[in-house]
């Protein structure tokens, strides 16, 4: 398979997982009738903000920008239906050299940006995320049981891999730089003011899972490790440090064709799985981004102001 349809396929894997998960969402919020004017406006920013970055991606600059737009419930369908078609048309249209353009435009401030077309793409995916963790964790809060939209979840229901179809490696190991950088940057907020009991709950589990991937990655059982560990801001600094160093070390010692092994595992009810490489190192990412964004939330909801862990920021940040 040539370089080219290998890294069309990453992002087009990426993209079709977002508009599963978008879907899986807005039935989810058409249940709730009672939350919609608040849950609306969540899902509405993350859709808007899709469409912008499309638009960015395909060299338009639509500025002044209304991320925070004030949508019907009626609107949100055939928007989340523009952006699947939009992105894939995009998505079709694309070498892999394209990825690589380096895309000029305004952000909401208007000040100017030059961030790479996977840089967008990847950004619109971890948004995404994260703001499908905050929509589950106001449904929850409403007492009602919110939809799973885990990558992982995507994989097993039917969307599998093209048979010898890995994805760039070298965007996943950005992807986990990232994690590192946001992982990091949340940790150091919480060091300086105390959060509820919760947020640390939060963390605790992001990195948990991050913990318990790496185990299955590397063949070992995980049947003892915890997914919700009651743990201290000290273990969860000592946890990441160890998780980012485990996943530098998996991604530097596998070619790029190993990535698309099958992974054989039991989760914690026993159960036994069977995962292609390249499909837990994206739910990792994205599982990350979706906590992340709860943390923001419950931190938000207690008054106390969220750190940025955008991942535009992160490229700004990394250069």
């Amino acid at each position: 398979m040539s370089a080219t349809t290998m890294t069309t396929t990453f992002f087009q894997r990426m993209r079709q997982h977002a508009d599963w998960a978008n879907q899986r969402a807005l039935t989810m919020l058409q249940q709730l009738p009672e939350a919609a004017p608040r849950l609306g406006r969540l899902a509405g920013h993350l859709l808007t903000t899709e469409q912008i970055y499309l638009e960015r991606m395909r060299g338009r600059n639509p500025w002044p920008q209304d991320f925070w737009p004030e949508l019907e419930a009626a609107a949100l369908p055939p928007l989340a239906r523009a952006n699947q078609t939009g992105y894939a048309e995009f998505l079709a249209e694309q070498a892999a050299a394209d990825f690589d353009h380096v895309v000029s435009y305004r952000n909401s401030r208007g000040a100017v940006q030059h961030t790479s077309t996977a840089d967008l793409f990847l950004h619109v995916a971890m948004h995404g995320s994260y703001h499908r963790g905050q929509l589950a964790l106001a449904v929850r809060q409403t007492g009602s049981e919110p939809v799973n939209t885990d990558f992982i979840t995507f994989a097993r229901e039917g969307h599998e891999p093209a048979a010898g179809s890995p994805p760039g490696k070298k965007y996943l190991t950005r992807l986990f730089h990232y994690v590192r950088w946001a992982n990091n940057n949340v940790l150091q907020l919480l060091q300086m003011a105390p959060a509820a009991p919760t947020v640390l709950r939060f963390l605790a589990h992001l990195l948990a899972a991050e913990q318990v991937w790496l185990t299955r990655l590397r063949g070992e059982d995980s049947a003892g490790l915890a997914i919700w560990p009651d743990l201290a801001l000290p273990a969860c600094m000592r946890l990441l440090e160890a998780n980012a160093a485990g996943y530098q070390s998996y991604l530097e010692e596998s070619a790029e064709e190993s990535l698309a092994a099958i992974i054989t595992y039991r989760n914690s009810k026993g159960m036994e799985f069977h995962s292609v490489a390249a499909d837990i190192l994206a739910q990792v990412v994205l599982h990350g981004a979706y906590h992340r964004g709860q943390i923001a939330w419950e931190l938000r909801r207690a008054g106390d102001e969220p750190v940025n862990t955008d991942y535009v920021v992160f490229v700004r940040e990394a250069g």
